[in-house]
């Protein structure tokens, strides 16, 4: 078994045909290096935290009716001494959907366990800029709410709150707990 660090940069080995795919493997690598060896963080256990890729029950969409599906988390994974969890989503190129960075802020044992609630989700974009999900050029964005709603049925709900949750002053307060 290979260290996150390692299969990044296998990857971006692989990657660096472009000067923006060079640029954003240097950083992203940096990145990595600096979370993963700060002091007391650990690695989870992928069987901890995934079922085969199929939904989880230890965490909800934005409405809290349904369980999310865990493949656009289950690429690495590690707690940080605050007990913060970091997933990363490594996508494979045949479907071109970059690397997601997520972050359960209270850690995947402390309620609610939700994503736009305590799970915000992130995608470094092809120019190798970090966005919030949510904002304008992500992947979860929609101008309709879809992906951030009390009312949206979709299976990925809450993955574009992350944009209001960091723009909006009072989203939080909005949130009925």
């Amino acid at each position: 078994m290979y260290s996150l660090p390692v299969l990044m940069q296998a990857r971006c080995s692989l990657d660096r045909s472009t000067s923006s795919a060079s640029v954003f493997c240097e950083n992203f690598l940096d990145f990595l290096y600096f979370l993963i060896f700060l002091p007391n963080a650990s690695s989870l256990d992928i069987k901890t935290f995934c079922n085969n890729n199929k939904n989880s029950t230890t965490y909800k969409t934005f409405n809290g009716k349904s369980n999310i599906n865990l493949t656009y988390f289950d690429d690495g994974q590690f707690v940080l001494n605050d007990g913060s969890l970091i997933l990363i989503e490594n996508d494979s190129p045949t479907r071109n959907l970059g690397i997601y960075i997520s972050v359960d802020v209270n850690g995947f044992k402390k309620n609610p366990n939700r994503l736009g609630w305590d799970l915000f989700m992130f995608q470094i974009d092809d120019k190798g800029r970090l966005l919030p999900m949510g904002a304008k050029g992500a992947d979860y964005y929609n101008k309709n709410d879809a992906y951030c709603s009390p009312a949206s049925t979709h299976n990925m709900n809450g993955a574009g709150c992350t944009y209001k949750a960091l723009s909006e002053k009072d989203y939080f307060s909005k949130l009925n707990y």
